[in-house]
């Protein structure tokens, strides 16, 4: 484990480098995510009995290493071309809302949309599980989601429909905060009340998933604002001491909300219960490289990688799909419950064997680089939020949470296109004259 540990340091130092020390860049989020998760698991080494087999070390090494590479590669050819005409945007005090004329009577507005929508979710959620206590109804709803119950509790089209609305505007108060801490080193309060509405909607299906994306999101809108405001010039290293303290509160705080969920695992103590969640991935997949029962030929093509795009692409072409559920066994390792988290790569292993690593690295990689690209080159300020920066703060979320299971091609779903769209009636609804100051 040390070894892996050794090699995932080093290539983060390349990729820092190769990235021009830009930490929000796509695979500084992937190599940190494996650094994060070796260093759990070396610490639980002896613990977990975790010896890891060479091939789950070049499984690994070999994917950040290209990971790496095509995003360096994708970077220097985009600041070639571009000529460096990102780093040529200036702030304009009107690069917030904070001076948009009856801005708070809108976030009033969507605050009330907000809680409108919670109230008929969470009353949907009580009526199709049978629980009256919603927390109890929360942890059923999302036990029967991850434990492949045959039970229906699929919920109206109307309540996914305001359920999009509320976390996609969550995210978008989220770079309004982010550039009102850069410009402003203030915070319109009623933005983080929406921010925080949204994460309330992310989680009121049992899920905490959906709220650590949001985190994420906004860490990558503040690293942009960030450079953006500083001609893209290493950021203080403070900022990074505070992202860190940030992500440890938020690491205490995902066994405090275990038990509102109701969740396993709350009689570990602090380190154990953080360790199953960062960390155990890699002796998971180690386990099931060393099973070498793959690829599974399962009856749908891409079945484990591509679970959130099956449906999607099969109602477009009117093809019945039936239902299955993610091969995603829990393990345990003496006496210990290391989950059903495997990393990404089990997915791709699991469905095209080790062929399938190079292919879906390098289409993540490519992907998420040019969405970057996209994201810094940004210059207009005729709309209030920057659609590709909330675009790329939610796919580097993912890429970012790339130790932890196969987020990146599970988070391309329908509730994408609904948080791009509302992001447009968002940027419309705010687009107003600005006061004179």
């Amino acid at each position: 484990m040390l070894v892996l540990l050794i090699s995932l340091m080093i290539l983060f130092i390349f990729s820092y480098i190769g990235t021009d020390k830009q930490l929000a860049a796509p695979s500084n989020l992937f190599c940190l995510s494996f650094i994060g998760a070796a260093i759990f698991a070396l610490l639980n080494q002896k613990r977990w009995s975790l010896i890891l087999d060479h091939r789950t070390y070049w499984v690994i090494v070999l994917s950040v290493f290209e990971f790496t590479l095509l995003t360096v590669v994708i970077w220097r050819l985009f600041r070639y071309f571009i000529n460096n005409q990102a780093t040529n945007y200036i702030y304009s005090k009107n690069d917030t809302l904070e001076n948009i004329e009856n801005i708070n009577i809108k976030l009033l507005f969507l605050i009330t949309a907000q809680l409108i929508s919670i109230y008929f979710i969470s009353r949907e959620l009580k009526r199709v599980t049978g629980l009256s206590n919603i927390f109890q109804a929360m942890s059923y709803y999302n036990f029967n989601a991850n434990n492949n119950l045959n039970i229906n509790l699929d919920m109206p089209r109307f309540i996914n429909l305001i359920s999009n609305f509320s976390i996609g505007t969550g995210f978008y108060a989220e770079l309004m905060i982010a550039k009102s801490i850069v410009i402003r080193k203030k915070i319109n309060y009623l933005f983080l009340v929406v921010a925080c509405l949204g994460l309330v909607t992310s989680m009121i299906y049992g899920s905490r998933g959906g709220a650590i994306i949001a985190f994420l999101s906004f860490i990558i809108y503040l690293l942009i604002e960030l450079g953006r405001k500083s001609g893209w010039k290493p950021i203080n290293v403070k900022i990074y001491i505070y992202i860190f303290i940030s992500i440890i509160i938020i690491l205490i705080l995902l066994q405090v909300t275990s038990f509102l969920f109701q969740r396993k695992g709350t009689e570990n103590n602090l380190f154990q219960y953080i360790s199953i969640y960062i960390g155990a991935e890699i002796k998971n997949l180690d386990i099931f490289i060393r099973n070498g029962l793959y690829p599974v030929k399962g009856d749908i093509w891409g079945q484990q990688t591509f679970y959130s795009l099956i449906p999607i692409f099969a109602k477009i072409k009117g093809v019945t799909v039936i239902k299955y559920f993610l091969d995603i066994p829990f393990q345990m390792v003496n006496g210990y419950n290391l989950g059903n988290v495997y990393t990404t790569f089990y997915s791709w292993i699991y469905d095209f064997g080790y062929v399938g690593v190079p292919i879906l690295t390098a289409v993540m990689a490519t992907l998420s680089t040019i969405f970057y690209c996209l994201a810094i080159k940004n210059k207009e300020n005729k709309y209030p939020g920057a659609i590709s920066v909330m675009f790329y703060g939610y796919i580097g979320s993912l890429v970012g949470l790339s130790f932890f299971s196969n987020k990146f091609y599970e988070g391309l779903t329908t509730s994408l296109i609904y948080y791009l769209l509302m992001w447009y009636i968002l940027n419309i609804f705010f687009r107003v004259k600005f006061k004179n100051r």
